[in-house]
């Protein structure tokens, strides 16, 4: 897996998936549903939490599939801090997606060297 990324930018998917009401969307069979979980704290840093609720019926078989999330996003880093699937415990289908939680938070400035070459090397302009 590559490390994860902090997105400094105005587009941030999780930023949009965090609601103060709940909110319901249908779109063609499935219904998306989306609870507030009010405010949770990670290694010192306030998140804000959300229950995604997606239902799929099967248009042929009226099978009803149900997926339960809960996402945990941080207004301060613009960052998925804890995304996790809350699953039925009569389930047998597996998680849709891994749980994530991200971990050894630390909100200093890296080493200035970590960004220049090893004194061995030198950087060349290119073409």
């Amino acid at each position: 897996c590559m490390p994860r990324t902090l997105h400094y930018n105005n587009q941030n998917i999780w930023k949009d998936d965090i609601v103060d009401k709940p909110t319901q969307t249908h779109f063609l069979d499935t219904v998306y549903l989306s609870e507030p979980l009010g405010k949770r704290m990670f290694a010192g840093l306030e998140a804000l939490g959300v229950q995604r609720t997606i239902t799929r019926t099967d248009a042929q078989t009226a099978k009803v599939q149900k997926l339960v999330m809960q996402i945990w996003y941080s207004p301060d880093l613009k960052e998925l801090i804890q995304m996790k699937q809350i699953t039925d415990l009569h389930d047998t289908q597996p998680a849709a997606m891994p749980d994530f939680t991200l971990t050894n938070i630390h909100r200093t400035e890296p080493d200035a060297a970590l960004y220049y070459p090893p004194a061995a090397y030198e950087i060349q302009p290119g073409h």
